[in-house]
């Protein structure tokens, strides 16, 4: 099971390039404003994997050069841990220049017996670092995330997540 998800998110890595249209560094308009839902699979410390959702939403600007874009905006995710029968659930803000990020926030875990509060802290990785996908970024995403939430709670999550950068029409 675990090959066949790893081969389908590679599929979808594969097809989301290969959709791109070819351009020139020098034709780029302003980014601005973009929405990118996806999907997310983790391995947590306690050999544990799990599937999830998330979307964010942000505005991309160009930054040192046409490659490097500063971002800033918001996420949230959920992700679901079948084998502990609970749910966990993040907001909070992010910030990078790509292909590094950072975000963090509230965590909350939702479990059959009891709901804990905690906070989270990311840091993920963009690869390629320039290419695919409507031009301005890769949907595909390595990133480490520690959750902190309770005393004897604390967690390490090693994930990957497939995303589809949408973009919205620039406010300004």
């Amino acid at each position: 099971m675990k090959q066949l998800l790893f081969a389908f998110i590679i599929f979808l890595i594969s097809v989301s390039c290969l959709a791109e249209e070819d351009k020139k560094k020098d034709d780029r308009e302003p980014y601005g404003w973009v929405i990118s839902p996806g999907a997310v699979y983790v391995y947590q410390d306690d050999d544990n994997y799990m599937l999830g959702a998330e979307i964010s939403m942000f505005n991309a600007v160009h930054s040192f050069n046409t490659f490097d874009i500063f971002f800033y905006g918001a996420y949230f995710d959920v992700i679901f841990d079948s084998d502990n029968k609970a749910v966990k659930y993040s907001i909070g803000p992010e910030l990078g220049i790509t292909p590094f990020g950072i975000d963090g926030g509230l965590v909350i875990l939702n479990s059959e017996d009891k709901t804990e509060f905690g906070y989270s802290a990311r840091v993920f990785f963009t690869l390629p670092p320039v290419g695919c996908c409507h031009g301005f970024g890769p949907p595909f995403i390595l990133y480490y995330r520690y959750n902190s939430l309770s005393e004897f709670n604390d967690n390490h999550e090693f994930g990957v997540l497939w995303k589809l950068p949408i973009p919205l029409k620039s406010i300004n």
